[in-house]
């Protein structure tokens, strides 16, 4: 599907999906670069950084439709206000902007960056994996209980 990363990106939007995921091989069909490929795989931790920078930038919330505010909305407004509050108090005025929150965009982002890893890729066992495979893309095979 050509469209099925814009298709979740607005599933995102839409508060429906809280998960984007990117398969290593349509990157590999994308770029069609095997040495870009091979660094998403040895460094998948900061190529999750670089997409989740991506899909902020290409977010869009639609104006007519904006998602119901959820315990997070009203947590985050609340801050707002308060630093509002206090910016107020210390200059005097009523009027006054408000002001960024100061929270990392990794805490107000509301979803994940999951990068999977191709179906030819060799399953390893919890026990194979060493310090130097951590931040790799790996497949481990294993029971959940």
């Amino acid at each position: 599907d050509q469209y099925k990363y814009m298709e979740q990106l607005n599933e995102i939007s839409n508060r429906e999906r809280i998960v984007l995921e990117i398969y290593i091989d349509d990157i590999a069909e994308f770029k069609n670069d095997d040495v870009f490929v091979s660094n998403v795989k040895r460094n998948t931790s900061r190529y999750i950084k670089i997409f989740e920078d991506a899909a902020d930038s290409l977010l869009v919330t639609n104006p007519e439709l904006p998602p119901l505010p959820d315990i997070f909305d009203n947590l985050y407004h609340q801050r707002q206000q308060a630093l509002l509050q206090a910016t107020s108090d210390q200059i005097g005025e009523d009027n006054v902007a408000v002001p960024e929150v100061d929270l990392p965009k990794s805490l107000i982002r509301r979803y994940e960056v999951s990068i999977k890893p191709s179906f030819y890729e060799p399953i390893r066992k919890l026990r194979e994996v060493r310090a130097q495979d951590i931040g790799n893309l790996l497949k481990v095979k294993g029971m959940v209980t």
